[in-house]
């Protein structure tokens, strides 16, 4: 009887262990999500482990091209927020992150800036940029399903 109790203690531990590495919960949600204002932003970085935060232009040829490119990314990492950031809806949050172009992929660990992309990129690239995050915030993406 005590044998049985404490594997199933273990069980509970190692998932609550697991559980707490997670980067963070969305909700379902699979597409990048679109920041309307700096609280929204505060809030994620906040609440989650990884952020990835892409500043754009809606005029922005480059950015237009990477969009797809972040969206098909956002999907292979289901519980790390993806945001996008309007510059000209949100210039102080620009200026704020030092923002000097467009796009501008910033990734965050445990709300602080630990890598930059500068442009556009491919998915390689971004790919790479999401795995240092997660490096940093020592989370787990984890799998959906």
């Amino acid at each position: 009887m005590q044998d049985e109790i404490g594997a199933a203690l273990e069980i509970v531990k190692e998932r609550l262990a697991r559980e707490a590495r997670l980067c963070c919960s969305l909700d379902g949600v699979e597409e990048p999500v679109e920041v309307g204002a700096p609280g929204e932003l505060e809030e994620y970085l906040a609440r989650c482990g990884a952020v990835i935060l892409t500043f754009y232009s809606p005029t922005c040829p480059y950015c237009k091209a990477f969009a797809p490119v972040y969206a098909i990314v956002s999907r292979r990492y289901p519980r790390v927020p993806f945001l996008r950031a309007n510059t000209w809806a949100l210039p102080g949050v620009a200026r704020d992150m030092g923002v000097m172009g467009v796009p501008t992929t910033i990734g965050f660990a445990r709300g602080r800036p630990v890598a930059v992309l500068y442009g556009y990129a491919g998915p390689e690239r971004l790919e790479e940029l999401v795995e240092m995050v997660l490096r940093h915030a020592q989370c787990d993406p984890g799998e959906e399903g």
